[in-house]
């Protein structure tokens, strides 16, 4: 499962990825980056008209799939005329967090679509499920000058009344 973990920058310098689509039928972590821990920061950039798909069990997430701890941050990194399905849920930037502190800053979204096709599953933009097995000061999610615009939540062809930001456990 923590195979593939990426650490480290990935600096988009103001350019836009656009049409990207990943659907796999693997268990877990279904996204651009299968797994970030440690110290990784996403920034400056736009992910438009794109799409992640997770056929089977499980959740998935746009941007990446888990993280499994230390300091994960997204900062100017934008989401637009995208939409992502799971089964058990969806997440427009993570899929899953087991440890960790999680930062989104200054990061804007606009018509996106989260689907999970579970009558027992949930979404969310930022973080579909987090939770901290640990009660430590620096585990959690930070959302500062965010926006989610013209966006849906659907669970088992439900709308939901609101998107949620993000699902925390501490």
């Amino acid at each position: 499962m923590w195979d593939l973990i990426f650490q480290g920058v990935f600096d988009g310098n103001g350019h836009t990825i656009s049409n990207y689509h990943i659907a796999a039928s693997w268990t877990y972590n279904v996204s651009l980056f299968r797994t970030a821990s440690g110290n990784f920061t996403m920034r400056d950039m736009t992910f438009e008209n794109c799409s992640s798909e997770k056929p089977n069990n499980r959740n998935t997430g746009l941007l990446v799939g888990t993280i499994g701890g230390g300091k994960i941050t997204f900062e100017n990194v934008d989401m637009k005329d995208s939409h992502v399905n799971g089964v058990s849920g969806a997440g427009g930037y993570v899929g899953n967090m087991t440890e960790g502190a999680l930062y989104f800053i200054d990061c804007d979204v606009d018509n996106v679509t989260l689907t999970a096709s579970s009558a027992t599953g949930y979404n969310g933009m930022f973080l579909r499920d987090g939770y901290s097995y640990h009660d430590l000061p620096e585990s959690g999610v930070w959302v500062e000058n965010c926006t989610i615009t013209n966006s849906k939540s659907f669970v088992n062809g439900v709308e939901d009344a609101q998107v949620k930001e993000y699902n925390y456990t501490k």
